[in-house]
């Protein structure tokens, strides 16, 4: 399974993937970035934006595939792409390799993503550079907004202006790790949160089965013995990175 976070420079992608790795540990994360850096340093960009470069689109899915069949494990991708041709051969390769991917968007009014911008740290030792960085990234805030209308269909929209705890519930609610009823709790404080999870999540691993609850009032009923208890050995389930442009959006 992949769960590609996509969205605007400043939407809040590595912030949200950094929110989900502690409430889903058995997650990996692949930045992309981090194959366009080392193709950098080894080709020409005349574009200035390594997603221009078809071998960047292939080595990112062919790099994403590779991790979750060798290690059969959840991959977490933060990453903004809204080139629709590009965007269709990268999650074409995935479904041909027949991986499923779970694609989010998260929407941030136009103001907000420049205020964002406008607040980070780029490259503070190098304020030339730190200023063309953050011009780059405005440029792109009409065309990431406007892509909105061309994503797949299959496209789960996220407020990017709610809090990275309430936008990991969701993620991991539509995924299916966690019972819809458990999202409020993400607003909730700590002790109670606690105690509503143990009436409310729903994972592989948690709660008590229907038959079991049945079997226990029936049971209770009848006096017949008390339920011996779920099987043991059935399995159990599971529960940014730092990219140098997404770091604390």
């Amino acid at each position: 399974m992949i769960v590609w976070v996509n969205g605007a420079f400043g939407s809040g992608k590595t912030t949200l993937v950094e929110e989900l790795r502690p409430r889903w540990p058995e997650a990996l994360v692949l930045d992309p970035e981090t194959v366009g850096y080392v193709l950098r340093e080894i080709v020409d960009v005349p574009t200035g934006d390594f997603q221009d470069l078809p071998l960047w689109r292939r080595q990112v899915a062919g790099l994403a595939v590779g991790l979750v069949e060798e290690y059969r494990r959840p991959l977490l991708v933060p990453m903004t792409l809204v080139n629709p041709a590009y965007l269709d051969e990268i999650f074409g390769a995935l479904k041909a390799a027949d991986v499923v991917v779970h694609h989010f968007f998260l929407k941030v009014a136009p103001e907000v993503l420049a205020r964002r911008i406008d607040a980070r740290s780029f490259f503070p030792d190098d304020l030339a550079r730190e200023e063309r960085v953050r011009a780059w990234c405005k440029a792109r805030i009409e065309a990431c907004t406007a892509a909105v209308d061309t994503l797949p269909g299959d496209t789960v929209f996220l407020d990017g202006e709610s809090t990275p705890r309430e936008l990991a519930g969701q993620v991991l609610a539509h995924v299916g790790l966690v019972s819809r009823k458990t999202m409020p709790q993400t607003a909730v404080p700590d002790g109670t949160r606690g105690r509503l999870q143990g009436i409310d999540m729903v994972v592989p691993a948690g709660g008590p089965r229907l038959g079991g609850l049945l079997h226990g009032t029936v049971g209770d009923a009848l006096g017949a013995p008390p339920y011996p208890g779920p099987d043991k050995r059935r399995p159990t389930g599971p529960p940014d990175h730092d990219s140098r442009h997404e770091r604390g959006a």
